[in-house]
């Protein structure tokens, strides 16, 4: 059972798409507040939130921002959205939460909230642990969750009603995962994306997690492989016939200003069309590898979060607190100008420094110098 793609709060209903980001400001200036970024949720107090659970691993999941009054209000609208997701026990425990920040704001407690809330009369803290009864009624509930069955297929390539592989349960959702990360090279890149789509929304229905590296972010990527051209170059030389070779040459003029995964799925009609299918190799990419970049979005803003030295990992965030509290002693050993940069830029600023100073910001980072 994966919490923190299991139920959505308001933060993560805008980073899922669900809720235009621009609602939640309208919120939060009726509220003569802001909407809060990441950066500021990492700030926040684990009391800050209705709940905060332990997983299995250790990890902390936080859910439903609390600090101010529009932040409660937007966590209100958000919990009466998805909490029916969530074990009841967890249930309970996020509702006494909201309702205990809602008393606190002088705002008024819905009755849905205020009624689970008062099944949690002994909440002191958000925090709470996963018990082997909210996993089994997790799973008991997921198996029961559709009324119709879920498929990764909807229709086929022309638009006609075309079910296949279904995505109900858990088993076959993961079964659907692996077939796709199996055949996405090889099956009608049409399929592909809508396989895709499908196994994430039903991901996030149901709680699954997807690897940030899995073949289906990747097929719904929004960057082009770094080998579009020379692979479109590639296929322009073997076609058999100018219209083949002028279609190519097309699709990297207008790159810039298309889908990839338009075009991804304009090459898989090419090839098939000029019999390039068979000769998809490692030379010649199929049109998934040949289009689409390897690094998916969740990747992209992995690496956005880190800074790395000797092949190690160590996260921005350490960096800047690091830099805001140890500044003079470090602008002994590395200067005004470098302290300046990575006040501003921790990620750009550290990556800038030489070996010496990194090794330097480091050290403090650990607590050895």
């Amino acid at each position: 059972m994966n919490i923190k793609t299991l139920v959505l709060d308001q933060y993560d209903m805008v980073d899922a798409g669900v809720t235009p980001k621009g609602e939640m400001e309208k919120v939060a200036a009726h509220y003569h507040d802001s909407f809060y970024s990441d950066e500021d949720m990492r700030r926040g107090k684990d009391t800050d939130f209705a709940i905060v659970v332990l997983s299995k691993t250790g990890s902390l999941v936080r859910k439903f921002f609390l600090n101010s009054l529009s932040n409660t209000q937007m966590a209100k609208m958000a919990f009466l959205e998805n909490h029916d997701k969530l074990p009841i026990a967890m249930q309970r425990h996020a509702a006494a939460g909201i309702a205990k920040a809602c008393q606190r704001y002088a705002v008024v407690v819905p009755d849905e909230i205020s009624k689970l809330a008062s099944e949690c009369p002994d909440y002191r803290s958000p925090y709470y642990t996963i018990t082997r009864e909210d996993e089994r009624s997790h799973y008991l509930s997921m198996e029961k969750v559709a009324s119709h069955k879920c498929y990764a297929i909807n229709e086929d390539l022309t638009g006609a009603p075309f079910l296949s592989v279904p995505i109900d349960t858990e088993r076959e959702l993961r079964e659907a995962m692996r077939k796709l990360e199996k055949e996405a090279s090889i099956m009608a890149f049409g399929y592909a994306v809508q396989m895709a789509g499908n196994i994430i929304k039903r991901a996030s229905d149901v709680g699954v997690e997807i690897p940030d590296d899995h073949v289906s972010r990747r097929i719904l990527g929004t960057e082009f492989s770094e080998v579009f051209e020379s692979q479109m170059a590639k296929r322009a030389a073997m076609a058999g016939s100018d219209r083949f070779k002028n279609a190519y040459h097309e699709l990297v003029k207008t790159a810039s200003a298309s889908d990839p995964r338009a075009v991804a799925t304009a090459v898989d009609k090419l090839d098939r069309l000029s019999r390039l299918d068979f000769r998809w190799s490692k030379e010649l990419l199929p049109p998934l590898d040949a289009v689409i970049s390897h690094v998916t979005e969740p990747m992209r803003k992995k690496a956005e979060e880190v800074v790395a030295m000797g092949g190690i990992d160590y996260p921005v965030d350490t960096v800047r607190s690091t830099v805001n509290s140890k500044s003079d002693v470090i602008r002994k050993y590395i200067g005004d100008s470098n302290v300046a940069r990575l006040e501003q830029d921790p990620k750009a600023g550290f990556d800038e420094l030489p070996a010496a100073h990194k090794q330097l910001v480091l050290a403090l980072m650990k607590g050895d110098v």
